[in-house]
Formats: structure tokens, C-alpha cells, sequence
């Protein structure tokens, strides 16, 4: 398999990453994350890969938008690493936040998929006022 084939497929799982963090899906969630897979909010919070998914059974993980740009993708033997900006739109407490933070994305291949291992974003901090 070429790298070109390999960039394709991981972006195609990550495309379906971010639609199931919109619409809830933790079944393609789970699918898509490997047994130690870890999550670091942009605040810093770290959460694994089970209580990731439990927020999302629960419901109390709910984003209106994520979605990512300029995405540059490394590839090495069996893993991925993607990095770009992060729009993360979400509504924790009736109230709508906007995030725009910096991520890596960590894919690495399983039993024939490929599946994320972890996920880290920065926040970028709001520009001050002229």
C-alpha cells in the first residue's frame, strides 16, 4: 500500500471520527479508537477511552460542530500523525462554546483498520481586543 493509500483511508476514518462526535455515535466511536486510546481536551483534561465513550452513551457530550483545516499528515510504519486546527462548537450547559485549538492525531493500524490512539489539542487563546 502506498502512503497516498494510506492518507486516504486514515482521512476517511477520520472523517468519520468527526461525524460521530457531532451526531453521538459512540458505537463508530468505539470502533474507530484502540483499547488504550486517550483524549486530551483542550483544557487539559485527559479522558479515556472509557469514560470518552461513556459521555457519549450518556449524553452528556454534546457537540454542534467539529471540524478540522489544515491538516498535515505524516506517515511511518503502521502509524499516522495528523495535526492541524481544530472549530469545536459544543453545548455543555445550555450554553453554546466556540473552541478553536491546535490537535495531533495519532492513528496506528489494527488487525487490518486503522484506529485513532490518541487525540491532543491546545486551545488557542482569544485575541484581545483592538
Amino acid at each position: 500500500m502506498t502512503a497516498t493509500d494510506i492518507i486516504r483511508e486514515v482521512t476517511t476514518a477520520s472523517d468519520a471520527w468527526l461525524a460521530a462526535l457531532v451526531t453521538g455515535d459512540a458505537d463508530v466511536l468505539d470502533r474507530l479508537t484502540t483499547p488504550d486510546f486517550t483524549y486530551v481536551h483542550s483544557s487539559a483534561t485527559l479522558d479515556t477511552r472509557e469514560f470518552f465513550l461513556d459521555a457519549f452513551r450518556s449524553g452528556r457530550r454534546k457537540y454542534t460542530n467539529y471540524s478540522v483545516e489544515g491538516v498535515e499528515v505524516r506517515t511511518y510504519p503502521g502509524t499516522v500523525v495528523m495535526g492541524g486546527l481544530a472549530h469545536i462548537r459544543l453545548n455543555p450547559r445550555g450554553e453554546e462554546m466556540k473552541i478553536e485549538a491546535r490537535f495531533i492525531s495519532v492513528w496506528v493500524e489494527q488487525a487490518g483498520a486503522w484506529k485513532m490512539a490518541a487525540w491532543h489539542s491546545t486551545r488557542i487563546p482569544d485575541a484581545p481586543a483592538a
